[in-house]
This record gives C-alpha cells, sequence and structure tokens, in this order.
C-alpha cells in the first residue's frame, strides 16, 4: 500500500502462532504489547467457512479473555482474500468484534484471490489505503454499527420429558463443544426425548486436535495430510455416512460460536465443496444471546443451505421460563422425528442457491485443477447447468429480443407476457382442481 508508506508496519501472525501463544502466555502477552503501541489495526485474513480461519478466532477469543481494554480507540479495517463466499459474514463479524473491542471501525476490502495480481484490483487496494490514511488522519470513522450485546447468564434446569419419542433405525448424534453447563443441560434434555437416546460427540475431546493449514492438498481425492494425528476424517466421514439426524450444540463466544466449533468447520474442508450432508435433517442448540446476532442465525442458514441438508430449526436457552426452554427443545425433537421418516426437504433460498452458483463457477473455471474431487462431484451431478447450456432458452430469446424492434410486436408483447410467464402454471392448477373433482 504505497500511499500508507509514511507509516511503520508491525506484521503478527497471530493465527500462525496461535499454539504458541497458547504454551507459552509470554509470547501472547509480547504480540499484545505491539498491538498496544499501534494506531490502526488492520484485520488481514482469508475467509474459511464465512468467517475467519479458527487460528485467527481463537486469538480473538484470547483478547477477551485477557480484557482487550488496551484496544479501545484505536482504528480498524479490515482486508480478506476469497472467492466472495458469503464473506460479507466474515466482514460483518470482524467489525463487530472490533466495535466491542471500542475500536474505531473505519473500512474493509474483500478481495478474490486474483486481484493482488491484477492492476484494477492492485489501483482498489490503494484506493483502500488512501482511505484508510485519510480516515486516520482527520480522526474520521464510521458509526457504530452493531449494539453492545446485553446478556446476563441463567440457569436452565430441565424436567425429564413425560413421553419419549420411538426411532426405530434413525441414528442420531448430537455434535457438542460443552461449552457451558447450560448447554450440556439442553443436550441431556434433547437426548432424554428420544427413545434409546442420541450418540453424544465432544468435540473438544473427539474433534480435530488442530485447525486447518489452508494447504488445499485434500482438493485431489479428499483426505487430509493431518487425519493420521487425531483421527477427525473418519469421525466425519461416520456421521456422512451412517447419521441421518445431526444436532450441532455450541455456546456463543464474542460473536460467533467457540473456536472449537470454528476448528471442527474449517477441517471438515477436506470434503472440499461437496455437500456432504445433503439429505440429512439437522438442527442447532445454542447457549447464549443468538437473537442479537442475526449474522451468526444467517451463517447457520447459509452453510446447511450451501450442504444441502434441511435445516429443522435453532433453539436457544434465551427465554428465563425453563419449561418454555423444555417445551421448544421436546418441539425440536418431534419435528427431527417427522422430518426424517417423511424425507422432508426445503428449497434453498438466495444463501443456498447464491453460495453454490459461486462455489460452481470457481471450480468450473480457474479452480478445476485444484479441487478436482469437487470437479468429478459436480460433472457427476450434473451441477454444471449454467444457463446459457440451455439452447431452447438461448434461441427463443434470439427470436423474441429481434421480434420486438417491431413496435407492433412489442405492443402485443407487452399485453400478453404476463399471462404467457403464468401459463404453465395456471395450466397445473387447472390440472390439480381437475384431479380433485374426479
Amino acid at each position: 500500500m504505497q500511499v500508507l508508506s509514511g507509516h511503520s508496519f508491525t506484521v503478527l501472525h497471530v493465527g500462525q502462532k496461535i499454539e504458541g501463544f497458547q504454551r507459552n502466555l509470554g509470547k501472547l502477552q509480547q504480540a499484545l504489547d505491539a498491538v498496544d503501541k499501534a494506531d490502526c489495526i488492520l484485520w488481514c485474513t482469508p475467509v474459511y467457512y464465512m468467517l475467519v480461519p479458527s487460528q485467527l478466532k481463537r486469538f480473538i477469543e484470547l483478547v477477551f479473555e485477557r480484557g482487550g481494554d488496551n484496544w479501545c480507540g484505536k482504528f480498524a479495517a479490515t482486508l480478506t482474500t476469497s472467492i466472495h463466499f458469503h464473506d460479507n459474514l466474515a466482514h460483518r463479524y470482524l467489525r463487530a468484534v472490533s466495535e466491542d473491542l471500542g475500536m474505531r471501525f473505519v473500512a474493509d476490502l474483500s478481495a478474490e484471490m486474483d486481484d493482488m495480481v491484477r492492476p484494477e484490483g492492485l489501483d482498489r487496494l490503494d484506493g483502500f489505503s488512501s482511505y484508510l490514511g485519510e480516515c486516520m488522519q482527520g480522526g474520521l470513522s464510521a458509526p457504530r454499527r452493531y449494539s453492545r450485546i446485553e446478556w446476563a447468564d441463567r440457569e436452565y434446569w430441565p424436567k425429564p420429558p413425560e413421553k419419549r419419542l420411538p426411532t426405530p433405525s434413525k441414528k442420531i448424534m448430537i455434535l457438542t463443544d460443552r461449552g457451558s453447563a447450560n448447554l450440556d443441560l439442553m443436550v441431556r434434555r434433547l437426548g432424554d426425548s428420544f427413545i434409546g437416546g442420541a450418540e453424544v460427540v465432544d468435540i473438544r475431546a473427539q474433534g480435530p486436535k488442530t485447525g486447518c493449514l489452508g494447504c488445499i492438498r485434500c482438493g485431489y481425492d479428499n483426505r487430509c495430510i493431518q487425519d493420521a494425528g487425531d483421527g477427525f476424517c473418519s469421525l466425519y466421514l461416520r456421521l456422512i455416512r451412517e447419521v441421518d439426524c445431526v444436532v450441532y450444540a455450541g455456546t456463543i463466544t464474542d460473536r460467533w460460536l467457540s473456536s472449537v466449533w470454528k476448528k471442527f468447520l474449517d477441517r471438515s474442508f477436506f470434503m472440499g465443496h461437496i455437500p456432504a450432508l445433503q439429505g440429512k435433517q439437522v438442527a442447532v442448540i445454542i447457549s447464549g444471546p443468538l437473537r442479537q446476532m442475526s449474522d451468526l442465525t444467517e451463517m447457520i442458514e447459509a452453510y446447511f443451505e450451501c450442504q444441502r441438508a434441511h435445516l429443522v430449526d435453532i433453539v436457544t436457552d434465551e427465554d428465563l421460563d425453563r419449561g418454555l426452554v423444555d417445551q421448544q427443545i421436546h418441539g425440536l425433537a418431534e419435528r427431527l422425528v417427522w422430518c426424517t421418516d417423511n424425507n422432508y426437504q426445503s428449497l434453498p433460498t438466495f444463501l443456498g442457491e447464491g453460495g453454490w452458483k459461486v462455489i460452481r463457477d470457481a471450480i468450473w473455471g480457474k479452480l478445476r485443477h485444484v479441487f478436482e474431487a469437487d470437479h468429478s462431484y459436480c460433472t457427476r451431478h450434473k451441477m454444471y447447468d449454467f444457463p446459457q447450456d440451455n439452447f431452447k432458452a438461448r434461441l427463443v430469446n434470439l427470436l423474441m429480443m429481434t421480434a420486438k424492434k417491431s413496435k407492433h410486436f412489442r405492443k402485443v408483447y407487452d399485453r400478453r407476457i404476463i399471462d404467457e410467464i403464468t401459463k404453465k402454471s395456471r395450466c397445473v392448477l387447472e390440472s390439480q382442481k381437475s384431479g380433485k373433482a374426479e
């Protein structure tokens, strides 16, 4: 960033060194001391699964655990690289965290991976740095966008369920980070709702021991080079192959779930962009103020839509009436069973459709040789459904656009377009009415 050439930079590879920071708090303090001397914090990170990598997430948790008081009043900005797959959520998270630490957030830049080697991308980077420098020099900052979280811990004591639900031949797994006593009790209450219970997996103990390295060697054949160290892939493959219903249970830590959960999601990337949870029924149990974090809710919905799984619902411990929480958990259990028995799947919204189009285009294009396993999957499942491959539609478009140059045809077209667009729907509706009448 040439326009900031007059400033000094201290680069801290906090994600790369996170294991050392956790083992040696003295090294962590040295990094925090360097931050204390800075006027501006520039978060530079790739986007992993719609957020920052688990290593950076853990560093942020350590900052909050140690108070983070010295960050107050500093300027903050964000620079990320990605394929623009829900990168907006990562940017919102970093801005909210910055504001919670009392910093003055001023700017962010989301760069596509190749932007930093293109002239136009470098021009935008210079513009970003120029804007950042101007804001710092003039003492300018954006208004606070995220309200402070208002949350007081409350105890949840469940009552045993009055009835338990039969789940013949259905395998239910609950994945939990065991982040709080409330979460443990909610997990137990859900498991008690089923005859035969549910398998509970503590991802702190049985999950991945280290975060994703970002080496993308798994792109060739869906094999992680770290699996020999912790066996995580075996656990995840068992979840894919043997489980019908999956429940994700976590405790909110800062503006997201814990870095333990982020590590779990990051390491599941050994499956690449393949929707490994396709067809499964999933649910989420959260301890903490989820209703004050719409971005986290959006991330949960987007993640499972892109996985092509059905998110039955999300239950939290936010209601003070413990009887209501019990009722919500039991209702969730009943819906999980019904959706599984009836193989119910909802249709995706923009979160899933838009996300998959970004992934599809990236794999079809420059990333095909990197993610060969993804390319094979997309080819087998006919996911390269580009509109331009529909030759009938292309022919109709050509004929119509040519004919509309005629003023007379344009008048007829404008008069009939709505009827023509809805013709097929009306035919289906009429056939349904006829069938009921018979």
